[in-house]
This record gives C-alpha cells, sequence and structure tokens, in this order.
C-alpha cells in the first residue's frame, strides 16, 4: 500500500460508523477524542521527573515509608473484554499480596484512549490512580488527534510484557489458506477487502497500517473501539480479517471459528505457531506490541517507587507468570527498570510521529 493508497483506506476506516454496525466511532473519529487538561503549570520538578529522570527518582525515593490506606484504581482505557482490559484484572487477583489493597478496574474507552488518559490526567496525582494502556495509545494517539498531552505529562511504572498479534481470517474471508493467497487476492481486489482493528491510533491499527504497506495492499481498515469489540465483529462476519492480540482471540482459532494467518508483531515462538512477518518476507511490516502502566507527572516519588517495587515483584511471582501463560498472554520481555523504560518510550514518541507523517496517519 503506497502512501496515496493507505490514506484512501483509512479516510474510510474514519467513516466506518456510517458503512458498518459495530464500529466504534471513538476509534476512528478526532472529534470523540478527549482533551486532557494543560498541565503545563506543572512544576519544572515534575516535568524532569517525567522527562527521563525516572531513575535519580527511584534512587531518592523512600517507598518503604508508604503503604497503601486505600484500594488502586486502575484505569483502562478500553471496554472489557480486551487484552488490556483481561491483562490488568488478572493482575489484580494478586494486588492484595503485594500492595496490601485491592486493585479496582475502571474501564473509560472512547476517543483513542484519550478519554481515559484525560480522567487520569485530570485527576489527583497522588498514586492511587494509575493508567493502564497500550504503547501505541500512550504515545501515538495524542501525536495524531492534536497533542492533548506530552510524554512528560506522564512517568511510567513498569511495562509488564510484549504481545502477540496475529492477521485472522474470519467465517466472510475470501481467502484463508496463506498469506501469499491473501495478498493476492487483495491486489486483484483493491479496497475492497476489510480489515479490522481495535482502533486507528491502537497498535493493532499501526499493525495493520504498517503490514498491508509493506505488502504494497489497499485494504479497507475498518477500526473499532478495542479487541474484544473486532472480535465480535469478526465472528459475526461483519469483516473478513481482523489483527487483534492472541491472548483475545486463541480460543476462536482452536475451535476453528477463525484461522491464524501470519503473526504480525516479530514473536516467532507464538501461540498459534504461525510463521511471523519477516518470516513470510515481509520484515519492514512487523511492529512490536507492549503495554505500559503509569502515573501522572507530579506523583510523589516514594509512591511512584513503591507502585513500581509492588508491581515489579507481582509480576516475578511463579503463580502470576504460570496464570499469565494459561491465559495466553505470556509476561514476555517486561521492562522493570525504570531509566530504560523512560528511554523506550521516548524513541518511540519519536518514531510513532514520524509513521504517523510518513503514512498519513494523523486526523
Amino acid at each position: 500500500m503506497k502512501k496515496s493508497r493507505i490514506m484512501t483506506a483509512l479516510v474510510t476506516a474514519a467513516l466506518c460508523g456510517v458503512m458498518l454496525t459495530g464500529c466504534g466511532n471513538s476509534s476512528g473519529d478526532a472529534s470523540n477524542a478527549a482533551s486532557a487538561p494543560d498541565n503545563r503549570q506543572e512544576t519544572e520538578t515534575a516535568k524532569d521527573a517525567a522527562a527521563g529522570d525516572a531513575g535519580q527518582n527511584a534512587g531518592s525515593a523512600q517507598a518503604d515509608d508508604v503503604t497503601f490506606d486505600e484500594a488502586i484504581t486502575v484505569v483502562v482505557p478500553y471496554k472489557a473484554g480486551g487484552g488490556n482490559d483481561t491483562n490488568m484484572r488478572l493482575m489484580a487477583g494478586y494486588a492484595e499480596k503485594y500492595f496490601g489493597t485491592t486493585m479496582v478496574i475502571e474501564n473509560v474507552p472512547g476517543g483513542s484512549t484519550l478519554t481515559g488518559a484525560a480522567q487520569v490526567l485530570g485527576g489527583e496525582a497522588d498514586g492511587y490512580t494509575v493508567f493502564a494502556n497500550s504503547c501505541t495509545g500512550l504515545l501515538a494517539s495524542p501525536q495524531m488527534f492534536g497533542g492533548s498531552y506530552e510524554l512528560t505529562d506522564w512517568i511510567p511504572v513498569v511495562s509488564q510484557n510484549t504481545v502477540e498479534c496475529v492477521l485472522v481470517a474470519g467465517p466472510a474471508a475470501p481467502v484463508k489458506d496463506s498469506l501469499d493467497e491473501i495478498v493476492a487476492y487483495i491486489k486483484e481486489h483493491p479496497g475492497e477487502v476489510t480489515v479490522g482493528c481495535g482502533g486507528l491510533s491502537d497498535i493493532t491499527g499501526f499493525q495493520a497500517s504498517i503490514a498491508f504497506n509493506a505488502m504494497d495492499c489497499e485494504i479497507n481498515l475498518i477500526p473499532f473501539d478495542g479487541a474484544a469489540e473486532s472480535l465480535e465483529n469478526i465472528l459475526g462476519g461483519h469483516i473478513m480479517y481482523d489483527v487483534i492480540p492472541v491472548s483475545v482471540c486463541l480460543s476462536s482459532i482452536k475451535n476453528g471459528d477463525l484461522t491464524a494467518v501470519v503473526e504480525v508483531s516479530g514473536i516467532s515462538d507464538n501461540a498459534c505457531k504461525v510463521p511471523t512477518l519477516g518470516e513470510a518476507g515481509y520484515p519492514d511490516g512487523e511492529c512490536a506490541y507492549y503495554r505500559v502502566i503509569c502515573v501522572p507527572a507530579g506523583t510523589p516519588d516514594a509512591m511512584v517507587e513503591k507502585l513500581r517495587e509492588c508491581f515489579t515483584a507481582l509480576l516475578q511471582d511463579p503463580d502470576v507468570i504460570q496464570a499469565y501463560e494459561d491465559a495466553n498472554d505470556a509476561l514476555t520481555s517486561p521492562i522493570f527498570d525504570a531509566a530504560e523504560l523512560q528511554k523506550k518510550l521516548e524513541e518511540d514518541w519519536d518514531i510513532y510521529g514520524k509513521i504517523i507523517e510518513e503514512l498519513d496517519l494523523g486526523i
């Protein structure tokens, strides 16, 4: 899909609310992207902490003096049932052991994750409300939809895992047997083949855009409001193909309702036992997916370090690791080091910005 082709596909996707019942208008419509409050009146100290001095932050924090005396609210900017939601709900089951309190999951979907971000940034930065998002939801959405916040408005806590994502063929797919046959069919029917994703700025939207651009295919990209909704639509025959986390769709693959075609995150040893895009001949089409837990800039150093300490211990518990494997959402390549995670987010903020510009993904 050349640059002009992907523009056509994404404009079509942005109008999906009038084309396809079940499309999430919050994922594809910039007018629904809630504006987070302007936090530029924060002190320079808070901005420095968020901008990359997380290692110094950890060194000075007195985490041992912190105890949680109320529940921790985790804002998930997606509907219940998607990968980010189930990931955090599994974690919440072990919260009392490590945090000494309960963890409440609050789903705040809409605005390509910016609605949830606005709620967190507009609340009190006290460490009792954290934000759990995908890498692109956190880093790409504000760049695609008008700069509602900067990376410096957040302090990263941990990245719990990288995620397997797969291109699947559904009941309505005209071709299912191989990626080569699918690519050939799409080229014979440019703009007619529908491919779902969890949102334009969701990682699966990026993965679909980058993958089919590498294949030089013109598709009709249909964004939904999260993976749960895209799964519902492909199973219902409303779209032909879908790019979706394996943890959300594996049971449907195993029972024969969906066909796994190719893994798009670059993870060779995947649960679907299918080749990666790179192995299939399209290395430029791969795009990694990882999850991030963060808090607003201005959160006290001691609270940030205590949260990091507790999340790290929880995610290294052998029982937790096994539980995630059983849920087909293995804790692959977590990042617990504050400086390492901050550096990765800064680098990917710039990378996603360039992708948005080069593929004309901004709205």
